[in-house]
């Protein structure tokens, strides 16, 4: 989970990282729902997004990521 800024909230992978950043990501965070294949920290990795739909009536602003190393 992450907010607009790319301020990492919640990591499943336990890794201990500020800010996911990454060519093309504002305009990913954008969409509804997407991916896209990008690098981040010069890995080919593939970037699944959704925007999180808030708490009750409260939206929260957070993007939900997936990413997964890229199949060469």
């Amino acid at each position: 989970i992450v907010d607009d800024n790319g301020r990492i909230l919640a990591d499943t992978d336990e890794r201990i990282l500020d800010f996911i950043e990454f060519d093309g990501r504002e305009k990913l965070f954008a969409q509804e729902r997407g991916y896209m294949q990008t690098e981040v920290s010069g890995k080919g990795v593939l970037v699944a997004h959704a925007q999180s739909p808030g708490y009750e009536t409260y939206k929260s602003g957070w993007h939900s990521v997936i990413i997964q190393n890229s199949v060469s």
